[in-house]
C-alpha cells in the first residue's frame, strides 16, 4: 500500500549512503598492510575499469547522457526500454528535435504544437538568439508536433500521441529505442517528400464514394474511419478535427477510461486531424469494442467550450 513515485526518487534518500560505503571499502583495502599489494591492484583495477565503462557509455550517449543503462540491461532489443523503463522525462531530447527542424528549414518559422508545459520553451531558450526567433510556440495549434516516449507503467509507452497516420520528420533514438519524434501535423508547411505517403492515403480515399457526404465527407474502412472537408473550413490557427467514437457499453472500456465522460477531450478514441493541400482530413483507428455512435465535428475557438459535432453516425 505504499506510495509508488516514478523515476528513482525511491533511492534518493540512499546514495548518499551508497556513496560512502564504496569509498570507505576502498580506503580500507588500500590500509590494509597485511593484504599483499596485488591485491590491492586488482581492486582498484575492477574500480577503474567500471568507472571506464561509464564513461565510454556516457561520452558515446552525448548529448542523452541522462538515458544511460548499464551493461546488465537488454538494449539490443528495438524499443526494449521503451517499455520497460522512464526514458526522457524532462524532454530534454526536445533541443536536439528542434536543431534539426532548425537545421532542415532553415528560412521558415517554425511553428510548434505546444502542449500546456513549459518544458517546450526551457528547451528553446538553449538555442541561439537567431534559431529562438525562428521557434514559435502555440499552444495546441502548429506545424510540427514533438511526441515523447514515457511513462510505461501506464500501459501505453506514448504519453503524447500524434494524429493517427502523420509523416515523422525526426527520430532521436538512444540504444535503438526512441525518445522523441518530430511529427508533421499542418502538411501545407512540410516539403513534399514528407508529405507524399500522406497525400497517396488522401488520394486513395477521395477515389471512392463516401459512407456520409455533408459539409464533409466520412469514409469507413474495416478498421478505419476517415473525416475528409475540402476545402477546410476551419481557420489555420486552429487545425483541430475531431473524430469521437462511443462504446455500446462503458464496461466495455479498460478501467481507466470507464470514468472519462464521453464529451471530455481526454478520451483516447478523439483524434485530431491534419490539413492537407487546403483539405482537411482526420483519421482514427477503430476500437475493438463494439461501437454505438461515431460523431464527427471541430474544436470551437473559444477555450473550454464544447466540440461542435456536426453529424452522428449510428453503429449496428
Amino acid at each position: 500500500g505504499s506510495t509508488l513515485y516514478n523515476g528513482w526518487r525511491h533511492l534518493y534518500f540512499l546514495y548518499a549512503p551508497f556513496c560512502l560505503l564504496a569509498t570507505g571499502g576502498l580506503h580500507a583495502l588500500a590500509a590494509a598492510r597485511r593484504r599483499p599489494r596485488g591485491r590491492i591492484g586488482w581492486t582498484y583495477g575492477l574500480a577503474g575499469a567500471g568507472a571506464a565503462a561509464t564513461l565510454g557509455a556516457l561520452v558515446s550517449l552525448h548529448p542523452h547522457q541522462h538515458l544511460y543503462f548499464n551493461f546488465l540491461v537488454d538494449r539490443a532489443t528495438p524499443e526494449r526500454l521503451l517499455v520497460r523503463y522512464n526514458l526522457d522525462y524532462w524532454h530534454i531530447s526536445y533541443r536536439r528535435a528542434l536543431e534539426f527542424l532548425l537545421a532542415r528549414y532553415p528560412d521558415e518559422l517554425l511553428r510548434i504544437h505546444k502542449p500546456f508545459w513549459r518544458r517546450y520553451a526551457m528547451d528553446r531558450s538553449i538555442l541561439p538568439a537567431a534559431d529562438r526567433q525562428r521557434v514559435v510556440l502555440r499552444l495546441n495549434a502548429g506545424d510540427v508536433y514533438l511526441a515523447d516516449y514515457h511513462l510505461p507503467w501506464l500501459g501505453n509507452p506514448v504519453r503524447l500521441q500524434p494524429p493517427p497516420y502523420a509523416p515523422v520528420i525526426h527520430a532521436e533514438k538512444v540504444y535503438g529505442n526512441t525518445i522523441v519524434t518530430a511529427v508533421a501535423v499542418n502538411l501545407d508547411w512540410v516539403d513534399a517528400r514528407v508529405a507524399a505517403p500522406y497525400r497517396a492515403a488522401y488520394r486513395a480515399l477521395t477515389a471512392r464514394a463516401p459512407v456520409v457526404r455533408d459539409a464533409f465527407d466520412v469514409y469507413l474502412d474495416a478498421e478505419t474511419v476517415s473525416w475528409v472537408q475540402a476545402p477546410c473550413q476551419l481557420k489555420a490557427t486552429v487545425p483541430r478535427f475531431l473524430l469521437h467514437v462511443t462504446p455500446v457499453d462503458p464496461r466495455d472500456l479498460p478501467p481507466a477510461q470507464r470514468d472519462v465522460g464521453f464529451d471530455d477531450l481526454s478520451f483516447s478514441f478523439v483524434k485530431r486531424g491534419v490539413r492537407l493541400d487546403g483539405a482537411c482530413l482526420a483519421r482514427v483507428t477503430l476500437p475493438a469494442y463494439p461501437i454505438k455512435r461515431l460523431r464527427v465535428g471541430q474544436h470551437p475557438l473559444q477555450s473550454g467550450a464544447p466540440p461542435l459535432w456536426r453529424a452522428e453516425i449510428p453503429f449496428n
